[in-house]
């Protein structure tokens, strides 16, 4: 269980979405794996968990990148994900965030959100090209709404989030032909 310092927020967060995944709301498991040529990784501010993802992928073999629909183009991975990721053998000290406007969607592409409202974000632009669009936490071993994000907290939790991107990227890369 992770303590949270914004506690109550965060909880009563965790639990609608749990809630919503319970009663058919998150409906991302109907994936065409055979029509995947690239994974697109998006969160919040593109500087933990899909930069991580990303950067992991591409060690994996994938054609990967990552954005954020929160965040500008050009700043840093959180100093906190770089030393976690490197700890994990995934370097993320040369990635640079790529804002919502600059990413560019095309067809092939699994678009793959930390959380609910990031997938109903990128749904439209993921529409336009026929790019497919999924929950990064469905293809966990205990499957989830939202991997949740770690930014302003300590190591222990950005590895518990990296343990279950690299959870589901396993998964996944059982599914998709590299």
């Amino acid at each position: 269980m992770i303590v949270r310092r914004d506690g109550d927020r965060q909880e009563v967060n965790r639990l609608t979405n749990l809630v919503a995944y319970w009663l058919g709301a998150h409906r991302y498991r109907r994936i065409d794996w055979k029509s995947v040529r690239r994974v697109v990784f998006v969160c919040k501010g593109n500087i933990a968990r899909s930069a991580y993802a990303a950067a992991k992928a591409r060690a994996l073999g994938f054609e990967a990148v990552s954005f954020g629909v929160e965040t500008h183009d050009d700043k840093l991975a959180d100093p906190c994900a770089v030393r976690v990721a490197a700890q994990r053998g995934v370097d993320l000290s040369a990635h640079r965030t790529t804002s919502m406007p600059s990413a560019r969607l095309q067809g092939g592409d699994l678009v793959l959100a930390m959380e609910p409202y990031q997938a109903q974000r990128t749904g439209p632009l993921a529409r336009v090209v026929a790019a497919q669009v999924t929950l990064m936490g469905m293809w966990c071993a205990r499957s989830r709404p939202k991997i949740f994000d770690p930014y302003g907290r300590d190591d222990g939790q950005f590895h518990e989030c990296f343990g279950q991107i690299d959870d589901a990227l396993q998964r996944i890369r059982a599914r998709v032909p590299v």
